[in-house]
């Protein structure tokens, strides 16, 4: 699937294929690759790609924009056409390199459904300092308060329903955080759900103005940092830092004149493109 970067131009479908699902992370980088270089044959430049949050397309990411990961014997940054970014160089807190083909992002609400559903999860045990993580705290909600005070219902605390979404609003809004704030033993899953609100207006709101979407996305990475310095030695991961590089590189895109339309972060998302694939797919 295509999407433009132009807010009224539809997605529409770029080929089909048969596949295995026995693909590689350098098959999916040689895929990118191969359609970037015929598109751009064809006058036709292809910005980046998005995809959900597969282990192996964050690896190809990271493979092609050199994110702590890099291929041998291959380099990238020889094209002509290639985005070059001078990022300022007291920035030692951004790792990527500013001298990029492609960029890529993951799907925004494939990453909000993440952190949900890492806290509706039996197995995950979460601490941010002495105070736990959990989503007891929201079961607590539901069974205590009026449903006016909170607007959630039991599906939304469902771990079988991955992919809900609207749950990931529901749970971090304005009034459920409000309610954590007061409550002494809820601060870390109030700080928990705070990141996932910022996710979801930094990165899917339409509405977000690019100085709130720059502090949305940006809180949500020096927050991580941190927890994740405090968590290093244990199992935990958290993965959030690509699309906000890409964010940064967009907004310099624009200054630089690279990209009008670059702002439009909230179509760096392969969510666009859901209806048309399904609707494709039901021809098959």
């Amino acid at each position: 699937m295509i999407q433009s970067v132009a807010p009224s131009s539809p997605p529409f479908i770029l080929s089909t294929y048969g596949s295995n699902n026995k693909a590689t992370a350098t098959d999916v980088f040689k895929r990118w690759l191969y359609i970037y270089n015929q598109c751009l044959c064809q006058g036709v430049r292809v910005i980046g790609f998005s995809s959900d949050c597969d282990a192996r397309y964050l690896r190809a990411m990271r493979l092609c924009t050199r994110f702590f990961a890099q291929l041998p014997n291959l380099n990238l940054v020889k094209q002509k056409d290639d985005f070059h970014l001078q990022m300022p160089e007291r920035w030692s807190w951004f790792f990527m390199s500013g001298l990029q083909i492609l960029l890529f992002m993951q799907d925004p609400i494939h990453v909000a459904t993440k952190f949900r559903n890492r806290l509706l999860s039996d197995i995950a045990s979460m601490k941010m300092g002495d105070y736990h993580v959990s989503i007891e705290h929201l079961i607590n909600l539901i069974e205590s308060k009026n449903k006016i005070e909170h607007n959630l219902i039991k599906s939304d605390i469902c771990p079988k329903d991955r992919q809900n979404y609207a749950s990931c609003r529901r749970i971090s809004s304005e009034l459920i955080l409000q309610l954590l704030n007061k409550m002494e033993d809820c601060k870390g899953t109030y700080i928990y759900l705070s990141l996932l609100r910022s996710i979801i207006t930094g990165l899917i709101e339409k509405s977000t103005t690019i100085e709130e979407r720059l502090y949305h996305v940006w809180s949500v990475v020096f927050t991580c940092r941190f927890w994740w310095t405090w968590l290093q030695y244990s199992k935990v991961k958290i993965n959030y830092d690509d699309n906000d590089h890409e964010t940064i590189d967009n907004i310099k895109l624009l200054k630089e004149n690279y990209l009008i339309d670059a702002l439009n972060s909230y179509l760096f998302s392969s969510q666009t493109c859901e209806n048309t694939f399904r609707i494709a797919r039901a021809l098959s």
